[in-house]
């Protein structure tokens, strides 16, 4: 489930300048990276539909887990939680047989993935 947050001010109905755009939270992207994925950059004007669209475009990475926008003096400010990345894997009664198996067929995840827990 997506959660997205909007800490603006109503005044955001219309287009407003923005003089300063901030990321926060970024681990495995850079800030120039996620300026390129939201199309927003300092001294354009932002609606709500172009944040909406920027939270879209951050979330079809695949990267995030939560994002919230904060709109304060004509500074808007991206603030990102990651999903967490595997470290490692542990198997628990699991024979070597069956563990070469799963290494081999390649269903093994990786150190450094994002970890995506589906149903």
């Amino acid at each position: 489930m997506k959660k997205i947050s909007f800490l603006l001010f109503p005044l955001l109905m219309f287009a407003q300048s923005v003089s300063q755009v901030e990321y926060k939270g970024l681990i495995h992207i850079s800030p120039v990276t996620a300026s390129t994925i939201t199309k927003i950059t300092p001294y354009s004007n932002i609606t709500i539909q172009k944040i909406d669209q920027a939270i879209k475009n951050l979330y079809k990475t695949g990267y995030f887990e939560t994002i919230k926008v904060d709109y304060t003096n004509g500074v808007l400010t991206f603030i990102c939680k990651e999903k967490p990345t595997i470290a490692k894997v542990h198997f628990l009664n699991v024979s070597e047989e069956l563990k070469k198996i799963i290494k081999q067929q390649g269903l093994m995840p990786k150190r450094g993935e994002i970890l995506s827990l589906q149903n």
